[in-house]
């Protein structure tokens, strides 16, 4: 998928998929022109764990 679907299939922006990619936290499966492709389920998989990490910072704080 595209990065504009997998910013779709996340419920966040394209700047952050880009911003996942650039981090390091989702890579590229393939490259289409000069697009980059990403796999449903790596995408998913980060967008869980960035949205765990963000809830487990905030939960002790009121």
């Amino acid at each position: 998928m595209t990065t504009a679907e997998a910013a779709e299939i996340a419920g966040v922006t394209i700047a952050c998929i880009r911003q996942w990619d650039h981090r390091g936290y989702l890579t590229p499966m393939a490259h289409q022109g000069n697009r980059n492709l990403y796999r449903e389920d790596h995408v998913l998989e980060v967008e869980r764990i960035r949205r765990e990490a963000s809830t487990g910072s905030r939960s002790g704080r009121k």
